[in-house]
């Protein structure tokens, strides 16, 4: 499959439900990794979590250790135990400082083929708001390239008003990425307190890389 174009996607904001949006995830895993200071509890994990299984997937959040004071290296080990399936029937959805611990998880694999990943407000360079996270970017722990071959379907969620990672560093990686992009409008940084405890769009994503596959 040729390497996916960048586009911008203007969607509305979080409503409605995953009634609306058929998929057919039987065979399918998906792996859900947490960001900064969350837990698999917060925001629209539990919700996607329930979904997948609904639609006859299987559906594992991802328990990374000390969210609060993180070390990159750990973050790694924690994804390394628990994602043990890693191949075309694999979707893996990351927010935030997930999003780069599970890049540079991936890198780790490069023999490996999974069918998608999702990355929503995540990025691959400093955050001026939050510096204590550079280990996570110094030195750089992946090769877009490598991601490139592993993930058939790449995906990125942005908002225009993420107060915490700017939206021009999560399109900067989808650049890297050659990933599609959708940007939600007033989405901030897609947590609960946004809004986000549904992630209709999200879901839709997922349902588009079951139906490509198919067809």
């Amino acid at each position: 499959m040729p390497l996916i174009a960048t586009a911008i996607f203007a969607l509305a904001g979080c409503s409605g439900s995953t009634e609306r949006i058929g998929a057919d995830l039987t065979g399918k895993s998906v792996y859900i990794v947490h960001g900064y200071m969350a837990g698999p509890e917060d925001h629209w994990f539990g919700w996607l979590h329930e979904n997948v299984e609904n639609n006859g997937g299987e559906a594992r959040i991802i328990q990374m250790p000390n969210s609060f004071d993180p070390v990159a290296e750990r973050w790694t080990e924690a994804l390394l135990t628990q994602i043990d399936q890693l191949d075309e029937n694999t979707i893996i959805v990351a927010h935030s400082l997930g999003g780069i611990s599970t890049l540079r998880f991936l890198d780790k694999h490069p023999d490996k083929k999974i069918s998608g990943l999702i990355l929503v407000s995540s990025f691959e360079n400093e955050l001026p708001a939050i510096p204590a996270l550079k280990d996570f970017i110094i030195p750089k722990g992946f090769n877009a390239e490598t991601i490139k071959q592993i993930a058939e379907y790449r995906t990125v969620f942005v908002s225009d008003n993420d107060p915490y990672v700017e939206p021009e560093l999560t399109t900067s990686l989808a650049v890297s990425l050659d990933a599609s992009v959708r940007e939600i409008p007033g989405g901030g940084h897609f947590l609960a307190s946004d809004g986000y405890e549904e992630f209709p769009e999200l879901w839709e994503a997922i349902a588009e890389i079951s139906a490509s596959e198919i067809n």
